[in-house]
């Protein structure tokens, strides 16, 4: 599974259509999350906080222009 998520990143920062591998990363979750079914009504709250916490630690070592494009450090 992990590398088939790796595939699919590569492969989408192989397009060139996004400026960040964040971007590319957040892109490739949501795609993995949806192709799994991984969301119940038991499960959906703590995947939730997890990944919030994930992206709270992201965007506190980041920047985010007014195009959208994300830097990190």
């Amino acid at each position: 599974m992990i590398v088939s998520i790796l595939e699919d990143f590569e492969q989408v920062m192989q397009r060139g259509s996004l400026e960040s591998e964040t971007a590319g990363a957040i892109l490739v979750l949501a795609a993995s999350i949806e192709r799994t079914g991984t969301f119940s009504r038991s499960n959906a709250e703590n995947f939730g906080h997890e990944l919030a916490l994930a992206l709270k630690h992201v965007f506190e070592h980041s920047s985010i222009s007014v195009n959208g494009s994300i830097q990190t450090e």
